[in-house]
């Protein structure tokens, strides 16, 4: 990942306010959290004094490096994320159904001219009998 990534700028002891995370694995498998909490708050404070050394906001879909009450050096990765993909976190597992996803119908692809990525659109079907949505 560590495309976009937050580290302690102090040493100190690590604070989070309003975070909610999922329990998941990254690419080597490793288990990480994610965090799905759109208000998340990281502060790195002074052992010593409790002082506030240094606040961070932490972006939805970030993975989590540290935990709340854990001791940081000055420089360690508390969290990481990538700025190029706009990523949707599911709480709990389970399986997604669509129905009236129609190539050229309800949906084409674009292809990015600069990655070459290809992403599927939904668009407006001149047919209003079908509508694309999820399975309940």
């Amino acid at each position: 990942m560590a495309e976009n990534a937050l580290r302690s700028k102090y040493d100190g002891i690590v604070e989070l306010d309003e975070i909610k995370t999922v329990e998941t694995e990254d690419q080597n498998g490793e288990k990480i959290n994610v965090v799905v909490g759109r208000s998340s708050e990281l502060r790195v404070v002074d052992p010593n004094t409790g002082l506030v050394l240094f606040t961070g906001n932490i972006p939805y879909g970030s993975a989590l490096r540290v935990k709340s009450g854990q001791k940081v050096k000055k420089d360690q990765l508390l969290c990481e994320w990538d700025p190029y993909n706009a990523v949707i976190v599911a709480e709990f597992g389970g399986k997604v159904e669509y129905e009236n996803i129609i190539e050229n119908v309800t949906y084409h692809e674009e292809v990015d001219e600069n990655t070459g990525f290809r992403d599927k659109v939904i668009i407006d079907s001149k047919d209003k009998s079908i509508n694309p949505s999820n399975k309940n």
